[in-house]
């Protein structure tokens, strides 16, 4: 089927089929977005041992801790072979960028962050009855490490932790928020419901311990006019910086500070939020992402024919 005459072909997770052989199929303009790390990484994920993000490489040690199985290919040059194929590699992140590269892949890379459309609409909002909370939405997964808000959500602070998402670490985690009234497990949640606990939350926590690229829920918050609070860590601290309508932590006392100063500073918290909406109609629409993309595309045909043989 790769062998019709596409105008464009855009790959995407391609680790569902294998190697990198798919990337040399087809004849268009070839594109390649990666969202996780799986050109560098076997586990695609950069999470070390399962322990810590990945700075000093020990892959059959991590390939051993994450079950995975030997990818004998990458011992070879197939992967730098099958990436000539494709004219750029479109990354959600400059951290992904310069990632990639500190890792040794260093192919035709352009920056083109994600998208998504306006919110939706949103059911009622919940019961005006409950504390003000504080919202985590994604998987549970020891990588996203929700497990470390569990200490900062205690009878000194008046707010709530409100975990939206399901995960293999889900047992776990609910055992180990049992008997903290605080904390409440939403399991998963249907957008329209979604949206409305973003609305209404005083902020959204990402306390990844991972090297995200550029998560969706992020925006999902500032099309909500909602405040973020991130580790400085990755792809989250460079759209942080970037928006200027997050709060950012290292460690837990910072993290503490950022949780009172949402619920002290109502003025920061809508500052916050007008400025991750501004940064969302500016950077993270679709027409924004299309225009770019198709200028993108427009741009690599032109140089493609100008190479070609005549």
């Amino acid at each position: 089927m790769l062998n019709q005459p596409f105008d464009v072909i855009h790959f995407h997770n391609v680790s569902l089929i294998g190697g990198p052989d798919i990337l040399t199929y087809g004849n268009a303009v070839k594109l390649y977005t990666p969202h996780e790390y799986w050109l560098v990484c076997p586990t695609h994920v950069l999470f070390r041992n399962r322990r810590e993000p990945c700075t000093q490489p020990t892959c059959l040690s991590c390939v051993l801790h994450h079950r995975r199985p030997p990818q004998l290919w990458r011992h070879t040059g197939k992967l730098a072979a099958a990436a000539r194929h494709i004219d750029a590699f479109l990354a959600l992140s400059q951290f992904s960028i310069d990632t990639h590269r500190r890792m040794g892949f260093d192919g035709p890379f352009h920056l083109l962050p994600p998208f998504i459309p306006e919110a939706p609409p949103a059911e009622p909002a919940p019961a005006a009855s409950h504390p003000p909370y504080f919202l985590y939405v994604g998987r549970l997964e020891y990588l996203k490490g929700v497990h470390t808000l569990f200490p900062h959500f205690h009878d000194r602070l008046d707010a709530e932790l409100w975990i939206a998402g399901a995960g293999s670490q889900e047992a776990e985690l609910r055992r180990a928020a049992a008997g903290n009234p605080r904390i409440r497990f939403l399991g998963f949640v249907s957008e329209p419901r979604l949206s409305s606990l973003y609305r209404h939350a005083r902020a959204v926590i990402m306390p990844s311990l991972c090297f995200e690229v550029f998560p969706l829920v992020l925006l999902e918050a500032f099309r909500q006019r909602v405040p973020v609070i991130v580790r400085r860590l990755g792809g989250l601290a460079e759209v942080a910086a970037g928006s200027a309508a997050a709060l950012t932590y290292d460690d837990a006392p910072q993290l503490d500070t950022a949780l009172r100063r949402i619920l002290d500073d109502p003025p920061l918290r809508d500052q916050l939020g007008a400025r991750g909406y501004a940064a969302f109609l500016q950077s993270w629409t679709p027409q924004v992402h299309l225009n770019r993309y198709l200028a993108l595309i427009e741009t690599i045909r032109a140089t493609k024919s100008s190479k070609a043989p005549n």
